[in-house]
């Protein structure tokens, strides 16, 4: 499996509560195909005539106690593309838990 995500020492770090840090990393290795109906909707547009297709695993990371942090350096993910052959013009999404949507 070629997922993972690097995130910096000092903000690990800073969420860790007496000198211990909790990180947890989950890559999915269905889920891609249970999600992969078809039909979008990414930022509020809608993508139902198009072709579109999840082509990664889908992956969720943790820092902290599971609440939502903000990250004072960028974290990188890495996903290797399940399909390389006949893919065009790809979008990096994730999901937005207030809207919903990709």
């Amino acid at each position: 499996m070629d997922d993972a995500i690097e995130l910096s020492r000092k903000d690990i770090e800073a969420f860790a509560q007496e000198g211990v840090a909790e990180a947890v990393f989950f890559s999915y290795t269905t889920l891609h195909e249970i999600l992969d109906s078809g039909k979008f909707n990414f930022e509020g547009r809608s993508f139902a005539g198009h072709k579109w297709k999840l082509n990664s695993r889908i992956v969720s990371a943790s820092l902290g106690q599971g609440r939502h942090v903000q990250l004072n350096h960028p974290a990188k993910i890495f996903l290797r593309h399940l399909i390389t052959n006949n893919m065009t013009d790809p979008v990096c999404v994730y999901w937005d838990y207030e809207i919903h949507s990709w």
